[in-house]
């Protein structure tokens, strides 16, 4: 037998066993983030429904839409969001 080949092939089933690894754990870092926007939205929409002064929300809102855009445009350049991220 080859044994560069038989290392090779290993070598291919060590990296795709890390990389499925690695995707499980994003996967489940993903949803785990899903959950807690939801919480959040619930909670944002409990609140608004129970009376908020609608003109100030409306610019602090504005201003942290503002804020996160930049931010996403940082993740752009620094290559963590395809272009596309952002809008």
């Amino acid at each position: 037998m080859n044994d560069a080949h038989d290392n090779g092939a290993d070598d291919k089933a060590r990296l795709r066993k890390f990389n499925t690894d690695n995707a499980i754990q994003a996967f489940q870092t993903l949803e785990k983030a899903r959950l807690r926007l939801d919480e959040a939205e619930y909670q944002l929409e409990k609140t608004i429904g129970m009376g908020i002064d609608k003109e100030r929300y409306d610019e602090q809102a504005e201003d942290i839409l503002k804020e996160y855009k930049r931010k996403r445009w940082g993740a752009v350049k620094a290559g963590k969001l395809p272009r596309g991220k952002v809008a």
